[in-house]
């Protein structure tokens, strides 16, 4: 093949890397809208309502820190594709198009440091607000609340080290897929097991006062629970779609654009959107419905001994970019495609 027709062939890859990454990008954008209308609610109704007591105070500042992280990776995620943009099209080199997309390549490495950490500081605050509200519900139940701790240890500690790993060495990218997908399958346990418990409460509390309540009626703290338990079951279903396709993606190392990559690349910007809605409209809910979760302890007797039974429920308590092809054996990570 003459050297021709291999800078026509790449450069029809060139343009399907810059496609699917601004498709992307697109996608992000819009997650992050929803995502700052969300926040804005949140923060509104901490400062109506106002912040008394630790557990507020530590939920605002969370949701602070959540659309801080957020923006960053928007920030972060678009320069890093104008930077490619501009070094693959807009810098000619002597050496043609592979060259161009090799410097690409090099001038995107600062970026890629940082792409993994706002997505992890959300992913893992997400977790850790989803397990506070099953904690909460729990307040005597020590197998609970333990089973809660080592999911959460065990899951900060898997995506802590798959984000410095990645640092470590951010260019090269295939040693940390397995990583980035045992991350992914890690939080998915921490938010089945949090979801599945807060739908056993919800259960129960619906027995107990099924004697008193009108007949096909609810009462408020059933609907909260029930919304708590309909946004996690969604939310984990969604989980378990991009796991699959993550998990896939794991062994996709003959090409850098194929379907599988390419799905994973706009699943996993849909994906960041949802790690950051889904605490955000828990804390919401949360918010709006503090005096209904309160009022459930006057409501609810004592509970039986049992494995799961507990007392009323109280309130005081890499993947984003495709990147350009160096060779044969280069991979992309579920965050980016490559030139």
């Amino acid at each position: 093949m003459s050297d021709t027709s291999q800078d026509s062939v790449f450069l029809v890859h060139v343009g399907q890397v810059i496609y699917w990454n601004v498709a992307s990008l697109i996608v992000t954008c819009i997650a992050y809208g929803f995502n700052l209308l969300a926040g804005s609610i949140a923060v509104y109704l901490f400062v109506k309502n106002g912040t008394r007591g630790v557990a507020r105070k530590a939920l605002l500042t969370l949701t602070l820190v959540i659309m801080l992280s957020t923006t960053w990776d928007v920030i972060n995620r678009a320069g890093l594709y104008l930077t490619q943009i501009d070094y693959i099209l807009m810098r000619p080199l002597s050496g043609g198009i592979l060259a161009q997309a090799v410097a690409a390549n090099q001038a995107t490495v600062p970026y890629e440091y940082v792409d993994g950490w706002p997505v992890t500081i959300n992913l893992l605050i997400g977790d850790g607000i989803v397990s506070w509200r099953a904690w909460a519900i729990y307040p005597h139940n020590i197998l609970v609340r333990a089973s809660l701790i080592i999911l959460m240890l065990a899951n900060t500690a898997v995506n802590i080290s798959d984000v410095i790993m990645e640092d470590v060495n951010p260019s090269g990218q295939t040693h940390s897929l397995a990583m980035d997908t045992a991350s992914v399958w890690v939080s998915l346990g921490v938010n089945a097991f949090a979801t599945s418990i807060v739908a056993l409460k919800m259960f129960r509390h619906r027995r107990s006062v099924r004697i008193i309540s009108r007949k096909g009626s609810m009462t408020s703290v059933e609907k909260l629970l029930l919304f708590l338990v309909e946004s996690g079951s969604a939310f984990c279903a969604f989980q378990v779609l991009f796991a699959i396709f993550d998990t896939l993606n794991l062994y996709q190392t003959t090409t850098t654009d194929s379907s599988i990559q390419i799905t994973t690349l706009i699943l996993y910007s849909i994906f960041n959107g949802f790690t950051v809605l889904y605490p955000l409209a828990v804390i919401i809910m949360v918010s709006l419905n503090s005096s209904v979760i309160e009022a459930s302890i006057h409501m609810q007797g004592p509970s039986s001994s049992g494995l799961l039974d507990s007392p009323p429920i109280r309130t005081d308590t890499k993947v984003s970019t495709m990147q350009f092809a160096s060779g044969p054996t280069s991979s992309a990570t579920h965050a980016s495609l490559t030139l």
